[in-house]
């Protein structure tokens, strides 16, 4: 084993440690590698045992085996005015014999009055909790209890039917295997495709690329819960009603959406706690075409089914070759993601220079996200990419356009026409192609303004189609914002400041990697976006071809695209998302800025291109390494919070 080899397994090793470390930790304090069990049948208040000083209370707990390993007691914390006094909790086992014992002040206890008994070995039997309230003479609600008529506790020698509520945590070694096993298996996997990559002599870094993409683009469609996407279910819904023809949404009883089958999803749409099995369970279930349901939606049932392509490609194959709903939703992810990275692929392929830069870009977590579930994000965010790369490498090579070019340019600035208004402005890219790519400066002007109108008025005429679904949902409201804005534009302004001012760092977070799931996945890991953010720098700011590509009339453009998009953005949600004279715009996510983020790199590379000097093959390596350790995170992190 040569010094490199050797170099590269104590890496990889003390990343794996260091990330079973974490994750162990993760797994802890999430509860999740246990089984739960609660005296409540559903957790809920049913009501509270008024005690007094000197109040003393008893029940009896069984505990069914040897794995406890953590035990709760809940107490009214919320109810309570005066919160002086102490408890003191005492556990006895059917001995009587005193194996626990401690004093809590009512004031120590935590918002949702959760008390934890730290006992420790815990035997399987049953068991006497005693609750001793001292210190104030006022009578209030402490302990929260249940009516149970399977549970008996007493109060001052007095039985009472009901339950205290206890939480019983016992160690679920099934669950710790699998997470365990599964968490090895992935590391391995992910080391073995990077050093693969790393030590390929592959030179093209789109082929690179593909090597990560294919099993990392797969690995996060499958772990990533079915549904659980930003919007997925709607836009599952969205997707299914357009294969059933349904181009337009429909409006019922002054509501818009579309009718779909009552089961399309599956019965794990609203399932918040869902684990894989609920997957597997449900992936023999027909769809009922018979049975359907009108589902409200305006959000994306204004979305122009040119968005969805990817997916109408796979759900219209899915129905094809079978009729139920989860698998038709996974072939619907596939052709997601091989599109996605084909439009991905050749971005990187056509870029001039900044190849190194899309590679990170395509692996911004909440980016892959979009890339591999039903979300219509992915499609916008690769074809805004291709967009870009296209007319960079015209640009750069300042080549006559050819009649394909023409078609590919024409077809890509029409999706993204069709895709979000917010997105319209990248469309004026088209400025930066040269004079020497036409015949004459004439013709070169004639083809911006066509081109720009064509877009434009694609734009228009999705709005129009949309406009009257959009307004049963604002109910005529938005043009009292849209008035609110003339009217009052300073204002306006000053809210718009006021809501990056707020959320500024947010938005960074979310979009280099928090907030997956909804923010259920990745969001204590703020070193995720902090790496993502590294090696986009690094990627930028070390290749110095970045230099001085943009005179300053072309900086200016860029720039003022990007304003335009975030201006557009900002407004759009100010509109339809936010409440009347606010002074903070509601509803922006940093996911939005993901298509113009590399026009924000391209800008800071053509002033800062090449400040930094390090190794080209040091910086792949480097790029490689951190794009597997980010997926790593992410995937298991998506693992702990649905599966485990």
């Amino acid at each position: 084993m040569n010094r490199e080899k050797i170099y590269y397994f104590i890496i990889f090793l003390v990343v794996g440690l260091l990330c079973m470390m974490l994750f162990s930790y993760k797994f802890e304090i999430s509860e999740i590698g246990y089984n739960r069990y609660s005296t409540s049948s559903d957790n809920n208040i049913s009501f509270s045992e008024k005690i007094h000083d000197n109040t003393v209370i008893t029940q009896k707990i069984n505990v069914e085996n040897n794995n406890l390993k953590k035990m709760y007691i809940y107490f009214n914390n919320n109810d309570v005015i005066d919160k002086t006094g102490v408890y003191e909790i005492s556990v006895k086992n059917k001995k009587n014999k005193l194996i626990y014992r401690d004093k809590v002040a009512y004031v120590e206890l935590s918002n949702d009055g959760k008390y934890q008994l730290t006992m420790k070995n815990i035997k399987k039997g049953i068991y006497n909790v005693e609750i001793k309230y001292s210190g104030c003479d006022t009578n209030f609600v402490p302990i929260v209890n249940e009516a149970n008529e399977n549970f008996h506790y007493i109060v001052d020698g007095d039985s009472i039917t009901g339950t205290l509520v206890f939480d019983l945590l016992y160690f679920n070694k099934s669950k710790n295997v699998i997470f365990y096993s599964l968490m090895i298996f992935i590391y391995l996997l992910l080391s073995i495709i990077a050093l693969f990559v790393i030590k390929s002599k592959e030179k093209r870094i789109e082929r690179k690329f593909l090597y990560l993409a294919i099993p990392i683009f797969l690995m996060y469609m499958l772990f990533l819960p079915l549904y659980m996407g930003h919007d997925e279910l709607f836009h599952w819904y969205r997707v299914y009603e357009i294969t059933d023809g349904g181009l337009l949404p429909e409006i019922e009883n002054n509501s818009t959406g579309y009718e779909v089958p009552k089961n399309v999803g599956s019965g794990l749409a609203w399932n918040k706690n869902l684990e894989y099995g609920d997957i597997v369970r449900d992936a023999s279930r027909k769809l009922d075409y018979n049975d359907k349901q009108f589902i409200s939606d305006v959000t994306m049932s204004v979305y122009s089914p040119i968005q969805y392509f990817p997916q109408i490609v796979g759900v219209t194959f899915g129905k094809l070759i079978t009729d139920r709903s989860v698998l038709i939703s996974y072939v619907g992810r596939l052709f997601n993601v091989l599109i996605c990275i084909y439009l991905l692929y050749n971005a990187i392929k056509l870029a001039p220079y900044g190849k190194n830069l899309l590679f990170v870009l395509a692996f911004i977590p909440i980016a892959v996200e979009g890339f591999t579930t039903l979300s219509g994000d992915g499609f916008t965010i690769s074809t805004a990419y291709l967009f870009i790369s296209y007319i960079l490498n015209i640009k750069n090579s300042k080549r006559m356009l050819l009649k394909k070019d023409f078609a590919i340019l024409s077809i890509l600035g029409i999706v993204l026409a069709f895709c979000k208004i917010i997105y319209i402005p990248i469309v004026f890219m088209l400025f930066l192609l040269p004079k020497e790519s036409f015949k004459s400066n004439k013709k070169r002007w004639i083809y911006l303004i066509m081109m720009i109108m064509l877009f434009i008025f694609c734009n228009l005429l999705w709005l129009k189609l949309a406009n009257p679904y959009l307004q049963v949902y604002t109910d005529g409201k938005s043009s009292y914002q849209i008035k609110y804005i003339f009217s009052h534009p300073i204002r306006y302004c000053q809210n718009f400041l006021y809501t990056i001012q707020q959320n500024g760092i947010n938005y960074i977070l979310e979009l280099y990697g928090t907030g997956m799931l909804w923010g259920n996945a990745v969001n204590n890991y703020t070193f995720v976006p902090i790496i993502m953010i590294i090696l986009t720098l690094i990627a930028c700011i070390n290749e110095s071809d970045f230099k001085n590509k943009f005179n300053l009339k072309e900086s200016i453009i860029v720039v003022l695209i990007i304003l335009a998009v975030i201006a557009l953005m900002f407004t759009s949600l100010y509109v339809q998302w936010t409440s009347y004279a606010q002074n903070k715009i509601e509803g922006v996510q940093g996911r939005y800025f993901l298509p113009i983020i590399t026009l924000v790199y391209l800008v800071i590379g053509n002033y800062l291109g090449g400040k930094i000097k390090l190794d080209n093959k040091k910086v792949d390596k480097l790029i490689i390494v951190g794009i597997v350790l980010v997926s790593f995170m992410c995937i298991m992190e998506c693992i702990i919070v649905k599966y485990i």
